[in-house]
């Protein structure tokens, strides 16, 4: 006879209350994205800011004025800051440091207040300058 298991009928990812060692893995792992597929801007900007003087002086202009680009050099650069601690930790997890459920749980919080902390002195560095 067989024996037939209770199965979620209708699964949202919404309900699942992950660990903050899973958040920490998948945000690694978005921001990575993000990083990725940001490089075609970035090379862009790279380009037209080393043409000439006058490519630089427009696009320093563009900068000054065009808010959408500050938001996404901001975000670059918090997903960057968060993307350097998590692989860190990442690392050390690898080098077989940190391995145990409590351990992992605790470095995925220390991770997540550390960017917090370095991404609000990013941020009051970042919008003082382009203002």
């Amino acid at each position: 006879m067989a024996r037939h298991s209770v199965r979620p009928v209708f699964l949202t990812l919404w309900q699942i209350h992950f660990p903050w060692s899973a958040l920490a893995s998948i945000t690694h792992r978005l921001s990575g994205l993000f990083m990725a597929l940001s490089i075609p801007l970035l090379v862009w900007i790279l380009n037209d800011s080393l043409a000439s003087q006058e490519s630089y002086d427009r696009l320093m202009s563009i900068s000054r004025t065009c808010f959408i680009l500050k938001v996404i050099i901001w975000s670059l650069g918090c997903a960057l800051l968060y993307h350097l601690n998590s692989g860190i930790r990442h690392v050390f997890m690898d080098l077989d440091f940190f391995k145990s459920q409590c351990q992992g749980q605790g470095t995925a919080l220390f991770v997540f207040g550390c960017v917090a902390l370095q991404a609000v002195y990013f941020t009051l560095w970042f919008w003082s300058i382009t203002v």
